[in-house]
């Protein structure tokens, strides 16, 4: 088994461990979700809260 700096094996490698194949990343395939999510959200994303409606939320 090789050891590198850390003292931590690399035996998964040294087998032969299966590597992923797809040419995307795991930062790439986040990206693609978020703007899949925006599509099927449509432009219309509602109305935003205003400074009086945030306010209220904090009233006793």
């Amino acid at each position: 088994m090789a050891r590198d700096e850390t003292g931590a094996g690399n035996d998964q490698k040294e087998r032969g461990a299966p590597q992923d194949q797809s040419e995307d990343t795991l930062v790439e395939r986040g990206l693609a979700y978020g703007r899949a999510l925006r599509a099927r959200a449509g432009k219309d994303r509602g109305a935003t809260a205003d400074k009086a409606f945030i306010d209220s939320l904090y009233e006793d």
